[in-house]
């Protein structure tokens, strides 16, 4: 759309009744979300009333008649324009956000349009074991209370825990608009299997190959085809300092490593995209939350290059000595860590040599 559709718009109203406002409705359902709401402020406040009354509240009728909308009013998405006429008028963003506007990004147009900036919320998603629903980090022993640092039981600063099943990752926009509708992602964690250069967020088989589609370094020309309503969707419902965290292990080591994580930060720029060089681990016990069948959120960023099939290998590794209980030596993965690797615009800017 364009200025010039705008200006016709306004046109239409300039001038007119309520019940000449027709065509103005037809006219405006035609306009994408920054140009309505360029549109509404154009109006003058008596403008604004007549199309009120035209379009959503209906026209008083002399006598004791009954008001009505214009018959147009009916053949548009009718919620959409109250939301930008609420957004104009009101100056801020309505408690209730109507159809697919979160999704879609009209949401974020709202924001953008009042220059202030979105409620944000951290993101834990697993299609690994389980994570609680309500993500933030309670307290050993009293679950009123809400821990503001890590713990050696879980990470702290997650907000909301999402399960997906194999072969669901393309469920997650439904997922996640669910329990995050309104709110903008800051902070995401894609927790699932990975190797080198690959990120299996479909989850694995049996044989603990990856399910297909899998992110892979080998086959970035489909990583669009398989994956662009759910990179579509998070770049319309994340904040632009937002971060991706790909919490599977090795999925960022070396050069197949560093062509995922390059590709995903131009699909999502600006955002910074997460990956590890080395495996992540997660305690099945450790992480249970008290009284609750579900972990706390978090896995482990570990100095080991190579997946370990001895049960006694892994528990050298990980709680011989106390070890686990040291997040000095096994600290919770984050962008920080020491075997993060981070790319942001297409380039890498932490980890390279990693």
């Amino acid at each position: 759309m364009s200025q010039g559709d705008v200006s016709a718009f306004v046109i239409l109203v300039r001038d007119k009744g309520a019940g000449d406002l027709g065509p103005s409705v037809l006219a405006i359902n035609r306009l994408n979300m920054p140009d309505m709401l360029q549109a509404f402020q154009q109006l003058s406040a008596n403008e604004r009333d007549l199309f009120r009354q035209a379009a959503f509240d209906g026209i008083p009728a002399p006598g004791c008649g009954f008001s009505h909308t214009v018959s147009q009013a009916k053949q548009v998405n009718i919620e959409r324009i109250r939301f930008a006429f609420r957004v104009v008028t009101d100056k801020r963003i309505p408690k209730e956000i109507p159809g697919d506007l979160y999704e879609t990004g009209q949401l974020k147009d709202g924001y953008d349009f009042l220059k202030v900036s979105p409620p944000t919320v951290s993101v834990w998603v697993t299609c690994i074991g389980s994570i609680c629903a309500d993500a933030r980090l309670q307290k050993r022993g009293d679950d009123s209370v809400i821990m503001g640092g890590d713990q050696t039981y879980g990470q702290a600063g997650w907000d909301v825990g999402i399960k997906y099943g194999t072969g669901h990752a393309n469920d997650l926009p439904d997922l996640i608009s669910k329990p995050c509708r309104g709110r903008f992602i800051r902070r995401l964690s894609l927790n699932a299997h990975g190797d080198s250069g690959e990120f299996a967020v479909n989850g694995v088989d049996e044989r603990l190959i990856a399910v297909k589609p899998a992110m892979k370094a080998s086959q970035l020309d489909s990583l669009r085809s398989d994956f662009g309503t759910l990179l579509d969707f998070l770049d319309h419902v994340m904040s632009q300092d937002g971060i991706v965290l790909l919490q599977g292990c090795l999925a960022g080591k070396g050069e197949g490593g560093t062509a995922l994580l390059k590709r995903l930060s131009l699909e999502l720029t600006p955002r910074k995209i997460v990956g590890f060089s080395t495996i992540g681990f997660q305690s099945v016990e450790k992480q249970k939350r008290d009284s609750e069948s579900c972990r706390e959120p978090g896995a482990r960023d570990t100095p080991y290059f190579d997946h370990s099939s001895s049960e006694r290998d892994e528990y050298n590794r990980y709680f011989k000595d106390g070890q686990w209980n040291d997040l000095g030596q096994l600290p919770w993965q984050a962008e920080t860590s020491p075997h993060a690797k981070v790319s942001q615009n297409g380039n890498i800017i932490r980890g390279l040599d990693l």
